[in-house]
């Protein structure tokens, strides 16, 4: 917040990441977890919600539950490497992305 303090956003200190989603429509996640790490469960995104999860760049990173991935449209980059890097490492290799 600090850091933002300047910048002219409005920023908000969240306790929970449920409190940090609710009514949003644009969730960024950029965590260093390298656990399986589940931030977001299926029940904290309603439908409509963009997410970009940036932060599940490594073997064995994630963010998202997979019930949100299976309910949803992907998009990535590059499909070889966000298979074995991404949140989709979760899922079967021929699940369909764009």
């Amino acid at each position: 917040m600090r850091n933002l303090a300047e910048s002219g956003l409005n920023v908000v200190a969240c306790a929970t990441a449920e409190e940090a989603v609710a009514g949003v429509q644009i969730v960024t996640t950029c965590t260093a977890d390298k656990q399986y790490a589940t931030i977001l469960t299926d029940n904290m995104i309603g439908s409509g919600i963009h997410i970009n999860a940036i932060g599940g760049d490594c073997l064995g990173k994630t963010e998202l539950h997979k019930d949100i991935l299976l309910r949803s449209d992907i998009f990535v980059e590059y499909p070889p490497q966000t298979r074995i890097e991404g949140e989709i490492q979760q899922l079967a290799e021929d699940h369909p992305v764009t």
